[in-house]
């Protein structure tokens, strides 16, 4: 048994981290960025990582020395919000609906 202090914790946003499944980047909504939050050119939007995506890398982030892995929330978010002209996507799992 190791003790938590002796963990090496690899933070991971699956939205952004590797896209293994493209048929999932659009969440099944329809509708341009500013509908959909997905733009993989553009900062703050979503550019179509997934939890398939995560599993894949598993041997990339136990090379960096990493014993566990701390997901950031997989939920359900509300895709855009934000002041026209200021909109940003809610890729990172924190605007949960």
């Amino acid at each position: 048994m190791r003790l938590l202090r002796s963990e090496v914790i690899y933070f991971a946003l699956p939205e952004v981290f590797d896209n293994a499944d493209p048929t999932n980047d659009r969440g099944g909504l329809t509708g341009d960025r500013l509908r959909i939050g997905y733009n993989p050119t553009a900062r703050g939007f979503y550019h179509g990582g997934d939890l398939k995506g995560l599993r894949r890398r598993l041997p990339y982030i136990h090379s960096l020395g990493a014993t566990a892995i701390r997901v950031g929330p997989v939920f359900k978010n509300k895709p855009v919000q934000g002041a026209p002209g200021h909109e940003r996507a809610g890729y990172h799992g924190y605007r949960v609906t």
